[in-house]
């Protein structure tokens, strides 16, 4: 047992006490070696007559307890002691390991589902670790477990050193997370990060929370406020369309870029490739490369519902999409990184020329992402998602037809974000079928509709909540992008991903850079 760690169990002999760890005891010099911790009780020999105890810890620094006797029991056992200190009285541990790090709900919930597992059989069959874990801790059985260490953690708040205090209040904050009550997980890490303002992981955590408990905060007033308006789904709006023949790029941004608009361009993909890209001309391509696709999961709680499924080639995919034998779907794969021949082949068009993502230093994080490949059979969906980082998206489609309904950025609470992993929200929310009973708040969305074709480009606004429904067979070339209209709403989203990503933080500088900014705002304005 680790001597900085507070025992789980209550000890029985000891009424409201917590059993904090076990010493050996009466030890000689000589026994007293680097391999094994030993407890000095100085100056005398009556342990209970003492305010300090000295520890020497192996691999750490010497930790001094400054206890009032009353609040110590020490119990013999086998050679050993245990040191007990009652929960009833708030104590001050100084100079505890600094490398402490309090275990997370995701942690705990892993744990305690393989003991459980083997218990009872129960079975969860999603494989995705995150879907899997996220549906195990909506069981009763882990609600309760995470309520019992709910309880663990806020006692030991009581007892625990500055220096464990910021990693317990973390812990604490997820398992209020993963209970779902926002705000109390808000408060904990906030404290968290009060008494250890530069950790990267408590900073991220509490802009993640801050997302929830904003929406959540938002939903409370409008179902207050809208009650009486929660009676149907509201009618879809047409997405317009517009020939570039007849719509200049200055325009497009006015009109469309700076609004946050979504729209179909026409009379622009058959510029964009010399040769007529379907499934034969992509299978002749790039048919022998390996790609990874994937399908719809009811449930997941990854970007779009989509999950990893299997690995292929790119023929094989394509052979079984015209033999209807596959739900799978070639999804976002990067034609620079995997397939640079093709890409060479597109001309990017010019409303979509001045993205800042392909001016930064090669290797840069989404320098090379883009444009990438969709090829998906009839009938697979999308999930209802907001394209990540805050970026702008545009999609042209070479073959088949899909079905986009989209929502203004300004209905994102109406449609119940849910924070789970990361901070790209999953929604819970069906909009096929509507269900205002349990989501009462769609009734006051302004839904858009369109179905694009061969030929047609769409634009997607960043921020704006999408569906997308293959209705045939398809292929599509896309590229999420970065400009002037959304230059500070990536820069906010890079910063909270930089925490945790290098790449992200590196891309971050080089954006907010005086050099980069001379060199692209200045065109984009």
């Amino acid at each position: 047992m680790d001597h900085t760690d507070l025992d789980r169990t209550r000890n029985p002999s000891c009424d409201d006490r917590i059993s904090i760890t076990e010493w050996p005891m009466d030890l000689s010099s000589e026994e007293k070696n680097k391999n094994q911790p030993y407890t000095e009780f100085a100056n005398s020999s009556n342990f209970e007559a003492h305010k300090y105890v000295h520890v020497d810890q192996t691999q750490s620094e010497t930790m001094c307890i400054a206890l009032p006797h009353e609040q110590l029991s020490f119990k013999r056992k086998q050679q050993s002691t245990f040191l007990t200190v009652s929960t009833k009285h708030p104590t001050v541990f100084d100079g505890i390991r600094k490398d402490y790090v309090e275990p997370m709900a995701a942690v705990r919930v892993a744990k305690w589902w393989r003991k459980k597992r083997v218990d009872t059989n129960l079975g969860i069959t999603y494989k995705n670790p995150n879907t899997k874990l996220y549906h195990i801790s909506r069981m009763e059985a882990c609600q309760e477990f995470l309520r019992g260490e709910q309880k663990i953690l806020k006692r030991r708040l009581s007892v625990c050193s500055t220096a464990e205090r910021a990693s317990t209040h973390a812990a604490l904050a997820s398992i209020e997370d993963w209970l779902n009550n926002y705000d109390t997980a808000l408060k904990n890490i906030t404290l968290a990060v009060e008494l250890c303002p530069t950790n990267s992981d408590f900073l991220w955590l509490k802009a993640k929370l801050s997302k929830q408990v904003k929406w959540f905060h938002i939903q409370k007033e409008m179902n207050e406020k809208y009650k009486q308006h929660f009676k149907v789904f509201p009618p879809v709006q047409k997405v317009d369309r517009i020939s570039c023949k007849n719509l200049s790029v200055q325009e497009f941004k006015e009109r469309f870029v700076k609004k946050g608009i979504p729209v179909i361009l026409e009379d622009v993909v058959c510029r964009m490739t010399e040769e007529s890209w379907d499934l034969d001309y992509i299978k002749d391509k790039a048919g022998c490369i390996n790609v990874s696709v994937k399908h719809n999961v009811p449930g997941s709680v990854e970007w779009a519902k989509l999950e990893e499924s299997r690995q292929m080639t790119v023929a094989d995919h394509i052979i079984k999409i015209k033999e209807g034998q596959t739900e799978d779907y070639l999804f976002d794969w990067s034609l620079p990184l995997h397939c640079p021949h093709l890409a060479n082949e597109i001309v990017i068009p010019d409303h979509f020329s001045d993205n800042f993502l392909t001016q930064t230093s090669p290797g840069s994080l989404y320098h090379d992402s883009w444009p990438s490949l969709f090829v998906a059979p009839a009938g697979v969906v999308s999930d209802l998602h907001v394209d990540a980082f805050a970026s702008s998206f545009w999609m042209a489609l070479f073959q088949g037809e899909k079905r986009w309904t989209f929502f203004d950025a300004s209905d994102l609470a109406s449609l119940y974000p849910q924070y789970v992993h990361s901070l790209d929200p999953v929604f819970s929310v069906n909009i096929v079928q509507p269900d205002l009973k349990s989501f009462p708040l769609l009734a006051l969305t302004k839904p858009k509709q369109c179905v694009i074709k061969a030929g047609d480009l769409l634009f997607v606004p960043f921020g704006s909540p999408h569906f997308v429904e293959n209705l045939t067979a398809s292929v599509a070339v896309s590229s999420n992008y970065v400009d002037a209209t959304n230059y500070h709403q990536v820069c906010e989203e890079l910063r909270v991903n930089g925490l945790l990503d290098p790449r992200a933080k590196h891309l971050l500088d080089q954006l907010e850079s005086s050099d980069f900014k001379a060199r692209t705002m200045s065109t984009n304005n």
